[in-house]
């Protein structure tokens, strides 16, 4: 753990391993961390790693003291090219423009799918892209447009792919 804010931070890092096969996780660290103010202040603590990289990715994720997703990474164990995963089958649904002017376009896959990417021709961006999709947690993330909202050029234009289209 570090920080480089000029505030101490109160915070829960916890590591778990998904499997591709199944998608089940394991939690393999959980602690709480008290980081004194940055920069450069770190805390250092040992997980215990899963016997077959190719099997599973890590992810780290830090909340804050109120249970707030301050930090979400991979944390792949071995290259993408040796990953065992299975064929991904995801599909999306595109909502409707939002009150906050952004698009909500939620996503379910019915394996484990790895760096779940999004693009499209409209102008805009992502709220979240190459992420870890579960077939037991559909996931939504926002179109953030541009400009004005180009709602029929993302739905014609919109790809997600995964690394499993690239094995």
């Amino acid at each position: 753990m570090k920080n480089d804010a000029p505030t101490p931070h109160d915070v829960r890092v916890v590591v778990t391993a998904y499997r591709f096969d199944t998608g089940a996780a394991t939690v393999l660290a959980s602690k709480k961390v008290a980081l004194k103010a940055g920069p450069g202040v770190m805390e250092w603590f040992n997980v215990v790693m899963p016997p077959m990289p190719s099997e599973a990715i890590l992810t780290a994720v830090v909340t804050s003291a109120h249970g707030q997703v301050l930090s979400d990474n991979l944390i792949p164990l071995t290259p993408p090219s040796q990953m065992e995963l299975h064929k991904a089958r995801v599909t999306y649904t595109v909502g409707k423009l939002s009150a906050t002017g952004s698009v909500p376009i939620t996503l379910t896959t019915d394996v484990v799918a790895v760096y779940v990417t999004l693009t499209t021709q409209a102008n805009g961006r992502f709220s979240d892209n190459a992420f870890l999709l579960l077939p037991s947690a559909p996931t939504t993330v926002d179109f953030l447009p541009f400009g004005a909202l180009e709602m029929q050029k993302l739905i014609d234009s919109l790809r997600v792919e995964d690394a499993s289209a690239y094995m």
